[in-house]
């Protein structure tokens, strides 16, 4: 008797535990990026650091301004400036701002550190592109996507954007 109400028991905590296994996840609700911001700038007044700048300088891309942004990643570069990423931050706002001949020492300061990184690669080609070295900036795909097929990569990133420089 003891033993089948045991086994009823097992039986019925096996039926939750796949029920709570089977139920979605919560999805807990996006701050908008411009709460965020503002947190995050009432935190840099407080306790000013280079990793704080950089996210403020992607929130500030994000938002579509490119300039504060730069403000934001200037900072942090003065205490990190070989750092790629924080290079990249700083790449993304001057082509955002249309300044893509600023832009290409930076990527390819980056692309000689990264050579096979196909972001790098596709903002580089952005820059060229948008400084008016479109043949630069084909080559430079043209050379990738052949790398990339020699390694038996194919690489359709950064050939979708070769087909759309014109």
């Amino acid at each position: 008797e003891h033993q089948e109400l045991l086994a009823e028991y097992i039986l019925d905590e096996r039926k939750k535990e796949r029920k709570t296994q089977a139920q979605p996840p919560q999805v807990i609700p996006d701050i908008p990026v411009e709460k965020k911001l503002e947190q995050l700038l009432d935190v840099i007044s407080l306790y000013p650091n280079p990793t704080l700048h950089a996210q403020a300088a992607n929130l500030f891309l994000k938002n579509g301004k490119p300039d504060e942004a730069l403000n934001h990643i200037n900072e942090t570069l003065k205490a990190r400036p070989d750092s790629p990423p924080f290079m990249m931050i700083q790449a993304r706002c001057f082509l955002m701002k249309g300044e893509d001949n600023l832009a290409v020492p930076i990527l390819e300061q980056l692309y000689f550190k990264r050579p096979y990184d196909s972001n790098i690669i596709a903002r580089l080609a952005q820059a060229y592109h948008g400084a008016g070295e479109t043949a630069t900036a084909k080559e430079l795909l043209v050379s990738a996507i052949n790398r990339d097929l020699e390694r038996g990569y194919k690489n359709r990133f950064l050939a979708s954007i070769l087909c759309d420089l014109k």
